[in-house]
């Protein structure tokens, strides 16, 4: 275990991964005493951390730019990740009709482990979807609708564990903030069968999901919609009847395995069969 600049443990993995992270969130040309500095690492193990990961083809030196860029490795990592949560084009297309009958942007999501997943938007010039809901965003479990749908099939311990181990972070003002005005939210999911999210991941937009469960109950996927708060509160009944029957057509899809991909069974039951 290596120690960074302040001298707290850290492994040289996280290190390196923290340092991608901020050339990624960077403009092409990020110097390394920016790195250092936004870290709180010493200068000489910046410089290693990211020599080292321009030398395994993760970072670039841009010497015009006296900086650093993003390497070449990365987009085919994301390419992959994309192919591995692609979706049956059977699910692919009740999906795109929930976005043609409600106007809205439409998503269905896997779960990985523990960690909600994009698979699938559908989305136009006129509904679009929310940018940081794009396929492959993963995390933000206590703000988004089908983020909040996972969460509810956990024991109330095991939801301060996920939040304490992956935090809560504020997208907005209306973000959920503490453990405590989760759990409630929870409750209505379990007896609702719907997740919900109000301006909670971006300013003036809304979220609703339902579960997809596969043959044994378990939670495998979401449909979710999401759309401005005027046509949400408008639309309520018809995006809650879309969601639903759409996601008892993929449930039923999964449940005669003719949906292609799915995702792992290690989601615990959820409360309410939707199917």
């Amino acid at each position: 275990m290596s120690r960074d600049g302040n001298g707290s443990g850290v492994s040289s993995v996280q290190r390196a991964l923290r340092v991608l992270e901020v050339v990624a969130a960077a403009n092409d040309g990020i110097q390394a005493k920016a790195v250092a500095r936004r870290l709180g690492y010493n200068l000489s193990s910046t410089y290693r951390l990211l020599n080292t990961l321009v030398a395994e083809g993760y970072l670039v030196h841009l010497g015009d730019l006296h900086g650093f860029g993003l390497g070449y490795k990365i987009p085919p990592l994301y390419q992959l990740l994309r192919e591995r949560l692609s979706v049956g084009p059977r699910i692919a297309n009740i999906v795109d009709q929930v976005h043609a009958a409600t106007g809205t942007a439409a998503y269905y999501s896997l779960y990985r482990g523990l960690e909600p997943v994009v698979a699938y938007v559908a989305e136009s010039a006129g509904a679009p979807a929310i940018p940081m809901l794009e396929v492959g965003t993963a995390g933000a479990a206590h703000a988004t609708a089908f983020g909040k749908m996972m969460l509810a099939t956990l024991p109330a311990g095991d939801v301060l564990g996920y939040c304490e181990t992956n935090g809560l972070t504020r997208y907005t003002e209306h973000t959920i903030g503490t453990v405590g005005d989760l759990l409630p939210q929870l409750e209505l999911i379990r007896a609702t069968g719907l997740a919900v999210e109000i301006e909670e991941v971006a300013t003036g937009t809304a979220c609703m999901a339902g579960a997809v469960t596969g043959a044994d109950g378990r939670l495998r996927a979401t449909v979710a919609v999401s759309t401005g708060l005027a046509q949400f509160h408008r639309k309520h009944p018809l995006l809650e009847n879309a969601i639903r029957q759409a996601t008892r057509q993929c449930t039923a899809l999964l449940r005669a395995g003719s949906a292609g991909r799915e995702s792992p069974p290690d989601v615990p039951h959820l409360g309410v069969d939707q199917a």
